[in-house]
């Protein structure tokens, strides 16, 4: 039997392999060419079903105003997504999805869905169960219990 590495190491490791498969099978696929967090963005605010502001974004996904600003910017200048100030603050914009990103989420999805699929193969519920409760208490014990 190989020598355990570390949770964080194996942590790691398992994560670059998901971001490789995203990035050969899922967004390097297609002529959208959307980094993953721009696919999981338009899933994001698809399912919101209301206009959505940055601050929604940053919230859901844990992440700095820099770098949902750079998503949402990306976004826009495919045309997945248009962003119209606020009468009240012109600081403020409202997220809409387009029909072209409304297209593309859903075939995003079901790549998404078969990855998915793939990583869960051979493993049961229980495993599954077990999982969920560790990667929830790592990240408790990282001090970021979402």
């Amino acid at each position: 039997m190989d020598k355990q590495l570390p949770l964080g190491r194996d942590i790691h490791l398992t994560s670059s392999a998901i971001e490789c498969y995203i990035s050969k099978n899922i967004t390097g696929s297609d002529s959208a060419k959307l980094t993953g967090i721009e696919a999981m963005t338009l899933s994001f605010l698809f399912e919101l079903k209301k206009p959505a502001t940055m601050r929604d974004v940053m919230d859901h996904f844990h992440i700095a105003k820099a770098t949902a600003s750079q998503t949402l910017t990306n976004l826009e200048r495919k045309e997945m997504i248009l962003q119209k100030s606020i009468e009240d603050d012109k600081r403020k914009k409202m997220i809409y999805l387009t029909e072209e990103g409304k297209i593309i989420k859903e075939s995003y999805d079901q790549k998404f869905d078969l990855m998915n699929a793939i990583i869960e193969e051979g493993i049961t519920d229980e495993e599954k169960e077990v999982f969920h409760k560790v990667v929830l208490r790592i990240r408790c014990n990282l001090g970021r219990d979402y």
